[in-house]
């Protein structure tokens, strides 16, 4: 039918519009302002760790686990700078899983973000007490089970251009 078809056809253009922010990514945005913008993005990431470490219940939690997958990041971000300076052909193959990973480590943080704004609410007599908790609850769960696929993700992106990419043209072609 028209609808299975259309279905079938979103996949390759999602995973193709992918590669290319995630090589966007690499290729544009890693070096922007010399790499200050990314040291930017990821000191505000910093900041927000250290201040669920400091809080109270599930946020030390959501610290931790966001501290830990901020450093695995900030280690795959100057590999990747210094390769896309020096050999960008050893850095693109692994553009795809760092979108994912920076995806999650943005995620975690914007959920992190609102579990400190929740939490101090909670503080207030006024505070919409089931909301609240939700938002830490779901923001820790974030940080405990999903933000481990960082560490998952950091050998996909720091291989290299290895198999398909050490193929010669006629390898290729045949």
């Amino acid at each position: 039918s028209a609808q299975l078809y259309r279905d079938a056809r979103i996949t390759p253009i999602y995973e193709g519009t992918n590669g290319i922010q995630a090589i966007d990514l690499l290729g544009r945005k890693l070096d922007l302002e010399g790499g200050k913008a990314v040291r930017r993005l990821l000191d505000e990431f910093a900041e927000t760790a250290d201040l669920c470490r400091n809080g109270q219940g599930g946020l030390r939690s959501i610290g931790t686990e966001l501290q830990s997958a901020l450093k695995t990041c900030a280690e795959v971000t100057s590999w990747l700078q210094a390769q896309m300076r020096t050999s960008p052909n050893e850095a693109l193959p692994g553009a795809t899983p760092y979108l994912r990973m920076m995806g999650l480590l943005a995620g975690g943080h914007y959920l992190a973000r609102g579990a400190l704004i929740a939490q101090a609410q909670l503080e207030t007599a006024d505070a919409d007490r089931v909301f609240c908790e939700a938002r830490v609850s779901t923001a820790q769960f974030f940080a405990e089970q999903l933000l481990q696929m960082v560490q998952g993700l950091c050998g996909s992106v720091m291989r290299g251009a290895g198999g398909p990419f050490s193929m010669s043209a006629e390898l290729i072609r045949n």
